[in-house]
């Protein structure tokens, strides 16, 4: 087991491992952004850059606020809705708190990770502009939390992305927020809701993409303009 010396490096480490940082966005955005109090690759990019750490930017240079700004001239702002699946800690959204009017879905299956897009929204005084939304979307809707992931847990990168199998076979804490969320498909969760800009995380729910509202903006691993 850790001696003392290893504790006292950890309790240093955990210090240093703020749960709020000041970020600015691509386009200029400045917020303030929370996050995991502890060590996390997520969490660690923010604190490290200082920036919103995007995944449609960061990985795959799609420019969200860019988009958005396109749609927003061309329907004038009117009725708009942008929701983002897995939207972690919110921070594909904060940036589009500038178009007003805007509504806005944060999808989110951990119950911890909502608090923190609650408390970024809340800091911006800008609360009744998001819909949090404690849902685990699945391509079929009933895989029956395979997939679901504890992010409460202060077990160093353990705490992101792990499944059901691979943390039992670990060994590693329960999912004590199986059961935050409710698992649903994307068509359901969505209803008859036109949605302008459509941000998904999980590239197995492209696929149930077609099912949804055609006109949307799909921006994913694969989007649906562009070929598989």
């Amino acid at each position: 087991p850790p001696g003392p010396r290893a504790a006292i490096f950890y309790l240093l480490d955990r210090w240093l491992c703020s749960g709020s940082v000041d970020v600015k966005s691509p386009a200029g955005v400045r917020m303030t952004l929370y996050v995991m109090p502890f060590r996390d690759h997520i969490s660690d990019q923010v604190r490290a850059f200082k920036t919103t750490h995007c995944l449609y930017t960061e990985r795959m240079s799609i420019d969200i606020e860019l988009e958005m700004r396109k749609l927003f001239i061309e329907k004038k702002g009117e009725n708009m809705l942008a929701v983002d699946v897995g939207a972690a800690f919110g921070q594909c959204l904060l940036p589009l708190l500038v178009f007003k009017g805007l509504e806005l879905w944060a999808v989110e299956a951990s119950r911890f990770v909502r608090s923190r897009i609650e408390r970024s929204f809340e800091r911006q005084g800008k609360l009744d502009r998001v819909s949090i939304v404690p849902a685990f979307v699945t391509a079929t809707g009933n895989e029956r939390g395979g997939g679901a992931v504890d992010l409460h847990q202060d077990i160093g990168h353990f705490t992101v992305g792990d499944h059901v199998a691979i943390r039992n076979k670990q060994n590693l804490p329960l999912l004590t927020e199986l059961g935050s969320a409710r698992e649903v498909t994307l068509p359901a969760l969505l209803g008859r809701r036109h949605v302008d800009l459509l941000m998904l995380y999980p590239p197995a729910l492209c696929g149930a993409v077609a099912d949804v509202h055609e006109g949307a903006q799909v921006r994913c691993e694969r989007s649906l303009d562009s070929p598989a």
